[in-house]
């Protein structure tokens, strides 16, 4: 009888040892949708070129490249200027604005090539899509640089309602900011092609409890540094502009 039970207890215990635990499966990790059709988008480029002309005595090419995002049908464009041999980029403009696939693109630029600098060599002027709005047209001017045979933008010529006077040597700009603000600023050039001063007006409307009053501020900037500011306040009843 005894050894009948003692039988039992080992029994018990090797039962005990080979007890196996448990697998854990980790749990299946679903990609959403979106997220793979993100990582599939593509985009398309469509590229279209111009004859060969001659500028500032380089032979030359528009090309135009037209970047559409994969099912969709109008893009954004950029166009480079490039040199005919080399293939090397003179100017690079990104602000055309979109276009649909089926557009047909002018690349006839001849208008846009100007003398802005008065240096006796030809320059590009151009609107920009991104800044023009309900304060006018905006202009891009890139100037030629005859050491590297390239156009760079200027920030200092470029602005709104652009308008070169050859007589009497002067780049103007304006811009309307609201109803009751306005900028103008007039660059005068040198027989060098150096800007010799810069007139820069503001009109501003100030209203009084009785009127409404015409501020305007006259400022003359040579290199970059205002050496005259003059302050008029119409006194009369100012309509508005």
């Amino acid at each position: 009888m005894k050894n009948i039970l003692y039988l039992f207890i080992i029994l018990s215990f090797s039962n005990c040892n080979n007890r196996t635990e448990p697998i854990l499966k980790p749990e299946k990790i679903v990609t959403p949708k979106n997220k793979t059709e993100a990582i599939n988008l593509k985009t398309d480029t469509l590229t279209t070129k111009s004859e060969i002309f001659k500028i500032n005595g380089i032979n030359c090419y528009w090309e135009f490249t037209l970047i559409i995002d994969q099912g969709e049908k109008v893009g954004s464009s950029l166009l480079d200027l490039k040199e005919s041999i080399s293939k090397k980029t003179l100017l690079s403009h990104p602000d055309l604005g979109q276009y649909h696939v089926t557009t047909k693109i002018n690349l006839d630029f001849k208008e846009s090539f100007k003398d802005a600098n008065f240096d006796g060599l030809q320059d590009f002027v151009v609107s920009s899509q991104e800044n023009s709005g309900s304060g006018g047209t905006f202009y891009n001017v890139y100037l030629f640089n005859k050491a590297l045979k390239t156009f760079a933008l200027s920030k200092e010529l470029s602005g709104g309602e652009l308008d070169i006077n050859n007589t009497n040597r002067t780049v103007s700009t304006s811009w309307k900011m609201g109803c009751c603000y306005n900028l103008s600023q007039v660059h005068h050039f040198n027989k060098s092609g150096k800007i010799n001063f810069t007139a820069i007006t503001t009109t501003e409307e100030i209203n009084t409890a009785t009127e409404n009053l015409l501020k305007t501020t006259y400022k003359k900037v040579v290199n970059g540094k205002i050496i005259k500011t003059r302050v008029d306040i119409d006194t009369t009843k100012f309509e508005g502009h």
